[in-house]
């Protein structure tokens, strides 16, 4: 049976910018009833499956995208059943065209959106370190961005597209043109970080749900892989591994890849140089981004030696 409960809020971005922790939040929640699926991302292929060509795109992306209307409501069945006051969904992709917020407010019209903005530099960073700990991305991170316009035009997946994905500021203008204030909020990463209870409160705040202590633990930060190979094995799409994920509960799978696939210590050694280059490229838009904000963000221009 297919509900009519819908969500009355979603989380549109961004990406690799602590989503996932602030939905496993939320999903913790007892008021709040979260998409079983975290990530379906039906407003940006609305009907349209999506078929990229990347490396471990299907298993990742295409078979993983909830591209069906009905598929998509159907998400948010369990949540008849209780008592929720806040239902919501978590899809980053949602902040990387301009589609999704027209179509988001077409279908919810007074649904509210959380929006996390980060460095993009560290975002670039994260999301190279992201697809290397997955067992996928083989080349250093200055081949990986020259890259980047072949592997587009090759129609691999939107989280190949690093630098594309860190300039953000024109869909958030999108997002303010199309919803009202009140139903928009955005937090910095940066404040996430340094206070993640203050800013779990004001989520609640602003989803209407009582204030509640949250758990402290790590952000989902991207490590290298101890083994390329286990980290492959890890991120397949077998079926030996399927059975696994269905059969290990997520708090276990989550220490698995943290303590024994993952060197989440690790993070891949930047030089200097592609420092200054993604700066060079992101200046502007984190101009953007603090006039969109209303906050100082010159230390995101910060280029440290080592």
């Amino acid at each position: 049976m297919i509900s009519d409960c819908l969500p009355n809020f979603i989380i549109a971005g961004c990406s690799k910018s602590g989503t996932t922790t602030i939905a496993d939040y939320l999903a913790s929640h007892p008021e709040v009833y979260f998409s079983r699926i975290k990530e379906p991302r039906y407003f940006a292929f609305p009907g349209v499956k999506p078929e990229f060509a990347g490396p471990g795109d299907e298993g990742r992306f295409n078979k993983t995208t909830v591209w069906d209307w009905g598929e998509y409501k159907n998400l948010f069945a369990e949540a008849a059943s209780g008592n929720y006051k806040a239902i919501g969904e978590g899809s980053p992709i949602y902040c990387a065209a301009h589609e999704p917020a027209a179509l988001i407010k077409k279908t919810l019209p007074d649904v509210k959106i959380v929006i996390v903005i980060r460095n993009p530099i560290e975002r670039v960073i994260s999301s190279y370190t992201h697809n290397v700990r997955d067992g996928y991305e083989n080349l250093p991170l200055a081949e990986a961005l020259r890259a980047e316009e072949s592997r587009k035009r090759s129609n691999w997946a939107r989280h190949w597209h690093y630098k594309s994905l860190g300039h953000v500021s024109e869909f958030l203008q999108t997002y303010l043109n199309t919803f009202d204030a009140q139903n928009l909020m955005f937090v910095l990463y940066d404040d996430f970080k340094a206070n993640n209870q203050q800013v779990m409160d004001d989520i609640h705040g602003f989803l209407g749900v009582e204030a509640r202590e949250i758990a402290q633990y790590r952000l989902n930060a991207a490590g290298m892989p101890r083994s390329r190979l286990l980290a492959r094995l890890a991120s397949s799409d077998n079926v030996l591994n399927k059975v696994a994920m269905k059969l290990t509960p997520p708090a276990a799978r989550k220490w698995i890849r943290r303590n024994l696939i993952t060197n989440s210590a690790g993070r891949p050694d930047v030089q200097k140089q592609v420092r200054v280059q993604l700066l060079e490229e992101f200046s502007r838009e984190i101009d953007s981004l603090a006039g969109l904000l209303g906050r100082d963000l010159s230390h995101w221009k910060t280029i440290d030696d080592r």
